[in-house]
């Protein structure tokens, strides 16, 4: 099931685009690509003790697959301490494509360990059929 929904943003990105954006870091070593991940989840996670979720926090990490299944639905990002990452309640907090840009290629989806650490995922934002859902608000990427 999709997890995208319409965001109003308050100033306009002109760097926004129709072509699959995400694709052109297939060639590129993984440890180079920075994404900036926002949101208001929790910062950590000790047993049953929860750190954060009041605040909102960023993170810059690293690509670590464009591989999904289904295909091109979501991206893996790294979420380890030298990073950041994302955990519970980051779910639909946007990815920017990098740590100075407006252009948001992805929204926070899951992550694998209870604890916000190992891997997470952001589902794409520049796929067709997204694209097309977004058309459907007057909203041209």
């Amino acid at each position: 099931m999709p997890e995208i929904r319409r965001i109003r943003l308050r100033w306009p990105c002109p760097d926004a685009r129709r072509a699959p954006v995400l694709d052109k870091y297939r060639s590129t070593p993984r440890n180079t690509q920075r994404f900036e991940s926002v949101g208001y989840g929790l910062e950590r996670v000790q047993g049953k003790k929860e750190f954060g979720g009041d605040t909102r926090m960023k993170s810059e990490p690293k690509l670590d697959s464009l591989t999904s299944r289904p295909p091109d639905t979501y991206i893996v990002i790294s979420n380890n301490t030298a990073t950041g990452g994302t955990c519970f309640g980051d779910s639909g907090g946007p990815t920017f494509d990098n740590t100075s840009s407006n252009l948001v290629v992805a929204v926070t989806s899951w992550g694998q360990s209870p604890n916000c650490g190992g891997k997470g995922g952001a589902y794409r934002l520049d796929q067709p059929d997204d694209q097309e859902f977004l058309l459907g608000f007057d909203i041209t990427p």
